[in-house]
């Protein structure tokens, strides 16, 4: 029970028994339009929901919505090895950092900071665009924007090469864990790789 619960909870004095078995727990609750909402249940108007995301949070497993397979963490190191092995499987995997996740706004300045910083692609809502030209989105509308890091090439050599998207240069050539790393400083720790086919 939270503290303002208990506040009002009048203190009993201890029974004479040892145990008492097979009574439910009661939680009392008064109805008022000020607190809660049309959608509140029991357990986010007696603030007891806090306690529960909090215990499932340190001592339950997340599991993937797609695939339902354990969601875990992993060192950098760990990722490149999964990736690679993902390349072998599927072909081509185009590498994209998160920076924006479900804001509104124009988020020009992504765009325009990514230009200045040599990245010639990002992805705004599943949608590629060059940042080369004027980017600019509904302003109302929660966005997920990332910016295109590079591409694991498949067929450039046998453990797949890292290039920057778009630059098919050797020279530009990454190792591909160097690609991960990027993509995983600019995202703040996150990454999402897609399949994709090389330019």
């Amino acid at each position: 029970m939270n503290t303002y619960a208990r506040q009002f909870v009048e203190q009993l004095a201890r029974p004479d028994v040892d145990l008492i078995v097979g009574i439910p727990p009661t939680v009392s609750i008064e109805q008022r339009t000020s607190r809660g909402g049309g959608k509140s249940t029991v357990a986010t108007v007696t603030e007891v929901y806090h306690f529960l995301r909090l215990l499932f949070a340190r001592l339950g497993t997340q599991y993937c919505p797609d695939c339902e397979l354990p969601v875990e963490a992993q060192t950098r190191d760990r990722l490149g090895q999964c990736l690679q092995t993902e390349l072998k499987k599927r072909g081509d995997l185009l590498l994209l950092a998160p920076v924006v996740r479900n804001r509104k706004g124009f988020h020009s300045d992504v765009a325009e900071w990514a230009a200045r910083h040599g990245y010639k692609e990002i992805r705004a809502d599943g949608k590629i665009y060059s940042t080369d030209e004027d980017f600019r989105l509904d302003r109302f509308r929660e966005h997920d924007v990332e910016i295109v890091v590079g591409v694991l090439d498949k067929k450039r050599s046998g453990a797949g090469a890292a290039r920057p998207r778009g630059d098919a240069e050797s020279s530009t050539e990454r190792t591909p864990q160097q690609l991960v790393d990027e993509a995983l400083k600019l995202g703040r720790g996150t990454l999402f790789a897609s399949i994709t086919r090389a330019r």
